[in-house]
């Protein structure tokens, strides 16, 4: 399945100096998830971390960052990919909502790419998915964090289930993930 998603800023945080923010997704079989984040925007309104070594990092979210939540219909666990644009990311895995927190085993580190232009930055991150989530019906919650350049946050979901944004609630998982033909 190859579409694209379009990204709305929580009300109560808006998102200083973003226009829109798209996500393309791809999930091939075998389980390699490929995303595009684009936002389009002044680069110059968004605070960028500098590169850095693809390493596992937690805390990312205090930043700019990509996030995508998986999880399976009529299962309480689900898993989390951050990918930052200095090349860090993290991958969690949850057995219910916001319990049992622990790293995700991956056999691969996540394959993260910056594209910046004056009007767009854009993130694609490759994932391989750990084997035990790689077929079944899945739903995804496609998230971004922005910090602008006064260190203000806003962010960026499919959806917002309230006046405070909350990633991991279930409501944000609404975009249906399955591998292409």
């Amino acid at each position: 399945m190859n579409n694209i998603q379009k990204l709305v800023c929580h009300p109560n945080m808006p998102g200083k100096g973003v226009d829109s923010i798209d996500v393309q997704v791809t999930l091939k079989p075998g389980g390699r998830l490929w995303m595009r984040y684009h936002i389009a925007c002044d680069p110059a309104h968004v605070q960028l971390s500098d590169p850095a070594d693809p390493l596992r990092t937690d805390f990312l979210w205090h930043r700019t960052c990509f996030e995508t939540f998986i999880t399976r219909g009529g299962q309480s666990q689900y898993i989390e990919f951050n990918f930052c644009p200095s090349s860090r990311w993290a991958a969690y895995q949850f057995t219910d909502y916001r319990k049992g927190a622990a790293d995700l085993p991956v056999e691969e580190a996540p394959a993260i790419h910056l594209d910046l232009s004056e009007t767009h930055i854009a993130i694609e991150a490759d994932v391989l998915l750990p084997e035990s989530w790689r077929d079944g019906p899945m739903m995804m919650g496609i998230t971004t964090i922005i910090e602008d350049e006064e260190g203000t946050l806003s962010y960026w979901a499919l959806a917002h289930p309230g006046d405070k944004q909350e990633f991991h609630d279930r409501s944000c998982f609404i975009h249906p993930l399955q591998a292409a033909e």
